[in-house]
């Protein structure tokens, strides 16, 4: 992982590493605004990254359990209070998403390493190209290849990755592929492969804006006071 993206943050940013107690090493991936309670700033990410109990297979962790900044496997296992960030609020196991509501971090919403503000969600189409900012692997691009439902697969620019190309990886679970351009949201990631062939590789997540619907959340809040 990329020691930058693991420390401790006085203010949170989308591209950083988070993970509940015990779930998945995983990303913050936006920071949005919880229409069900007065637009209250919540970070998003997956439900394995913040509610899913690894050791109890399906099981999830209560509204309130804490969230930590950096994720467990940056701090070896020995989180602490000082490291709590946000607060679970709610999830859902279909599609993969969860937020929590931030409790002692400003937060600024920018994409880590880049420009990207993401303040609008579209549906993506096969063709697009696609670039996220994740805890694991950074900043990376790739194309969207198929869309079935509401998943999304996205794989390395050029077909058969001849530079073997790594567009995700482990740890990099809640980030969100957006449009370089237009930075407009577009795929809340989920999963990888391990296959080491390079023509193998690709990533998958599902539609931001399906996300956005089933979780009741915002990407845009008037009264929030960005920090610059």
């Amino acid at each position: 992982m990329s020691n930058k993206r693991n420390k401790n943050f006085k203010i949170l940013q989308p591209g950083i590493s988070i993970s509940s107690k015990y779930s998945t090493n995983g990303t913050l991936g936006l920071i949005v605004f919880d229409k069900t309670n007065n637009y209250q700033p919540c970070i998003l990410s997956n439900w394995h990254v913040l509610a899913k109990r690894s050791f109890i297979p399906r099981i999830s962790f209560r509204r309130g359990s804490p969230i930590f900044q950096p994720g467990k496997l940056p701090q070896n296992g020995r989180l602490n209070q000082n490291t709590i960030v946000a607060r679970l609020t709610r999830y859902d196991k279909i599609t993969d998403s969860a937020i929590a509501k931030i409790t002692n971090r400003d937060f600024i919403p920018n994409q880590f390493e880049t420009s990207a503000l993401i303040k609008a969600a579209r549906v993506p189409v096969e063709g697009d190209i696609v670039e996220k900012s994740g805890a694991r692997t950074g900043v990376t691009r790739g194309k969207v290849v198929d869309i079935r439902g509401s998943i999304v697969t996205i794989k390395p620019m050029e077909d058969i990755n001849p530079l073997n190309i790594e567009i995700s990886a482990g740890g990099d679970s809640g980030c969100v592929w957006y449009d370089p351009v237009t930075f407009e949201g577009l795929v809340l990631h989920n999963s990888g492969e391990v296959n080491k062939r390079p023509e193998e590789e690709f990533a998958k997540g599902t539609m931001l804006v399906t996300v956005l619907k089933v979780l009741n959340i915002s990407l845009t809040d008037n009264n929030t006071k960005l920090i610059k």
